[in-house]
């Protein structure tokens, strides 16, 4: 375990690196980055230096000269296949590199980046397994960190124009389908606006219910490239409703019921008007109650210009009311209370919701 002295070193040596501009810095490592062989130990310095685990500072593409950049890209593809022997048991060394890679390479990287990405799912489930034996040490602990949204932040940075093919292999996968799901959502929005469940948000932090009737009206809080939107809510739904019928015939809904809520979320952004029935159904059918996820969903539906249908709704609403009933000690499940009831005067009988309001 690091003093607090080291951390206090590293940090200034760290700092001072980061105040080099960005040519000058590689240059003086240049003669490093041409050796043959790369050392395990220099490889996580320099990856941490310059990925920092999907926080860059300055865009590298276009600040550095071309052959230092290209240097750089070689060293970091040398390096692939050093971090993958590696015993990287919380996958900082991988989600470090990726995000390094991304800042530098070029799109036929793209396999190299899939490659960190399928030793980190084997990472993830190597340590499950260790710690179901009981096994409490580096490898079990490990498994509890996911750098699953750095990877996927890394594969839109290096290639998007094809990196979806890499996010819908993912998909498939419990230790990726929601960063996957939402990485297909940016691939398919062609506004400026970020994918999220904040765009009712005003100036002001309060929600802006104003954005609703605009939305009804056909004016939507992003443009999507329609073909993209298609393909992708197409392997999203089909994901949604692998793990519906995988969850019926393990019996054990309740240990679906978190991911299915958060592929919801995501499918409300990309294809709400298509999958209002599927959306829904997830959102109403589960065992257990994840209420954040279900709200989030709704609001998302609502912003998207979908009217809610009045009886799904309120059995929606019921749900979440018993639940928070027995929770009133909690502010935050009290705040979700506060949120569920500003979605209720916009259904589709909204007499109805204003009642239940009151």
């Amino acid at each position: 375990m690091k003093h607090e002295l080291e951390w206090a070193i590293e940090g200034q040596l760290e700092g001072l690196f980061r105040s080099l501009p960005v040519n000058v810095a590689v240059a003086g490592l240049g003669g490093r980055f041409a050796s043959a062989n790369v050392d395990p130990l220099e490889s996580t310095v320099v990856t941490r230096l310059f990925g920092r685990v999907g926080r860059s500072e300055s865009d590298l593409r276009s600040t550095l000269r071309d052959d230092l950049r290209q240097t750089l890209r070689a060293y970091f593809v040398k390096s692939v296949g050093v971090v993958l022997r590696e015993d990287d048991f919380n996958g900082e060394q991988k989600g470090n590199l990726a995000s390094s890679l991304a800042l530098v390479g070029e799109p036929e990287d793209l396999s190299l980046l899939r490659n960190l990405i399928l030793a980190d799912i084997a990472r993830m489930r190597r340590g499950r397994e260790a710690r179901a034996q009981g096994d409490r040490g580096k490898l079990a602990n490990g498994a509890n960190m996911s750098y699953a949204m750095w990877h996927v932040r890394a594969l839109l940075q290096l290639a998007p124009d094809t990196a979806d093919a890499v996010l819908v292999e993912v998909l498939k996968e419990p230790e990726y389908e929601r960063d996957a799901a939402w990485g297909l959502v940016q691939l398919a929005i062609t506004s400026k606006v970020q994918p999220g469940l904040g765009f009712g948000l005003g100036y002001n932090g309060h929600t802006d219910y104003a954005k609703i009737w605009e939305a009804r009206q056909g004016r939507l809080p992003w443009s999507f490239d329609d073909e993209r939107r298609k393909r992708y809510a197409a392997a999203i739904r089909e994901r949604i409703e692998n793990l519906l019928e995988e969850s019926k015939n393990a019996g054990q809904p309740r240990g679906y019921d978190f991911r299915l809520k958060e592929l919801t979320k995501a499918l409300a952004v990309i294809d709400g008007a298509g999958s209002t029935d599927l959306i829904l159904k997830v959102l109403s059918s589960q065992d257990s109650w994840n209420g954040w996820p279900v709200v989030q969903a709704l609001d998302t539906l609502l912003f998207n210009g979908i009217v809610l249908p009045t009886d799904e709704t309120l059995k929606i609403f019921d749900t979440l009311l018993g639940h928070v009933r027995s929770h009133l000690w909690d502010d935050q499940q009290v705040g979700l209370l506060m949120h569920a009831l500003c979605l209720l005067p916009f259904i589709e009988n909204a007499p109805a919701g204003i009642a239940k309001i009151r």
